[in-house]
């Protein structure tokens, strides 16, 4: 028996972002350094997770 992924916590890149959002990345990096969308970069590449994304985009 496979266990489901948990979606909303998946890590996202900024690619993975802007396919997801339809959004061009210019617009995805101006929010993250705004500090509209919390990132963490611990790991040297920027991340957020997918559950964080969905509340930016729904407010």
């Amino acid at each position: 028996m496979k266990k489901e992924k948990k979606y909303t916590d998946e890590w996202m890149t900024i690619r993975e972002i802007k396919f997801y959002t339809k959004l061009s990345e210019s617009t995805i990096r101006r929010y993250i350094q705004r500090g509209n969308l919390k990132v963490s970069n611990q790991t040297g590449r920027i991340l957020v997770k997918r559950s964080k994304v969905d509340e930016w985009l729904n407010g």
